[in-house]
């Protein structure tokens, strides 16, 4: 029922850009796709998320269950993920908080959705706060293309210059210059409105 009811989610979030189920409460929603670890097919979840500056960050609570998301495993295997936040597509690369960062981090989502106090406490294992950082805004197709040429793994509270995907990859080489304006050549005379019974036409 519960898988049921996030597919459901995740048709309306993307048919409507996120007018549809991008808020809960007082929370904003984003769509986060990953691969899986062991099927290799891409896997969109929805999930409250925070930002701080200019990075998306996300919650592996799973309601307070003993074990990590699925999200959260597969992105152990790749770090390389694509979210939807209403009607932006980007690709991200993502890592877990370091410890000292996490204390921030956590208290920005609980002021988003207090629920999570309850769910760490109901818990043993420390739920992970996961921080996706944007390489490039982007469409479906390089997005996708992005997805699939990037292998590396969760990074535990560090990121490397490497761990980022190439931006110029996913949004191609810059654009060329447009031709200088050629001032000696005359524009048309303009045309006379039409007229339809003594009116302007509609």
């Amino acid at each position: 029922m519960l898988k049921l009811f996030s597919r459901l989610h995740v048709f309306l979030y993307k048919a409507t850009g996120g007018r549809i189920g991008g808020r809960f409460k007082a929370a904003p929603v984003l769509l986060l796709t990953t691969t899986g670890r062991k099927t290799g097919k891409r896997r969109t979840t929805p999930l409250l998320y925070g930002e701080d500056a200019g990075r998306y960050v996300v919650v592996a609570s799973v309601g307070g269950a003993p074990k990590h998301p699925a999200w959260y495993l597969n992105l152990s295997g790749n770090a390389a993920a694509i979210i939807q936040a209403g009607g932006r597509k980007l690709a991200v690369n993502a890592k877990t908080a370091a410890p000292d960062e996490r204390a921030h981090l956590w208290a920005l989502m609980t002021r988003l959705y207090p629920g999570y106090d309850a769910y760490q406490a109901k818990t043993s294992r420390e739920i992970p706060v996961v921080v996706l950082t944007p390489s490039a805004e982007t469409g479906n197709a390089a997005g996708e293309k992005a997805l699939a040429h990037s292998s590396r793994p969760l990074e535990k509270g560090s990121t490397r210059p490497g761990d980022l995907v190439d931006a110029r990859a996913v949004v191609g080489p810059p654009l060329k210059k447009a031709a200088p304006l050629d001032r000696t050549r005359r524009s048309p005379s303009p045309q006379p409105l039409a007229v339809h019974g003594g009116r302007p036409a509609r």
